[in-house]
């Protein structure tokens, strides 16, 4: 049994037995396997998008491109530059430093990794 530190919470207990991960294992290879599947859908109709034009689809293609431009991404290497400082003078632990860096990472891929999983 291993714990784990959540931000927020105490200690965690996490048990995971050799099963469980096994199943987990084969059902990720079953989702990479079979995801060709989902990738066979008809263009025609994947082209024909019906929320395209409506106020929604405006919002939140602004709120996308807020958060990859050139402001966001000043301040995201401000945090990372800070979270650096402060792992290296012991003023953070490195686990958070390491989480800040990876979430920068997931927003700012975030858009390359829906067009990769879901090209239009």
């Amino acid at each position: 049994m291993r714990e784990f530190a959540c931000f927020g919470v105490g200690p965690v207990r996490f048990e995971c037995s050799g099963q469980r991960f096994a199943v987990l294992c084969v059902l990720a290879l079953a989702l990479f396997m079979f995801s060709d599947v989902a990738f066979a859908a008809d263009p025609v109709k994947a082209a024909a998008d019906p929320f395209a034009g409506t106020a929604l689809a405006t919002a939140l293609g602004s709120l996308v491109a807020a958060l990859n431009g050139a402001i966001a991404r000043s301040l995201a290497a401000i945090a990372v530059i800070g979270m650096g400082i402060a792992a290296l003078t012991g003023r953070v632990e490195w686990s958070r430093a390491i989480v800040v860096v990876l979430g920068v990472g997931l927003i700012f891929s975030a858009a390359a990794m829906i067009t990769a999983l879901f090209p239009v």
